[in-house]
């Protein structure tokens, strides 16, 4: 039914779990705070620190997202 649209990679379903490390890798390595995690678990972050995660991952997200036009057709 929906074989003739090619999803790019960003958007595959089975891919998102991938962006979604990746962001957050990215993410926590900006901050400084992927040893923490890696150690001790994504719980051991204060709430400033985890708020200040989420708020950059989002931003991360925004750069994956692409209009509904720019999509191929």
């Amino acid at each position: 039914m929906y074989s003739n649209y090619d999803i790019p990679d960003a958007y595959h379903p089975n891919k998102v779990d991938l962006h979604l490390e990746e962001v957050q890798q990215q993410v926590l390595e900006q901050f400084g705070l992927s040893e923490q995690v890696e150690q001790q678990g994504m719980e051991s972050l204060s709430a400033e620190q985890a708020a200040a995660v989420g708020l950059a991952m989002s931003k991360g997200f925004e750069s994956l997202a692409s209009p509904a036009d720019q999509l191929p057709k």
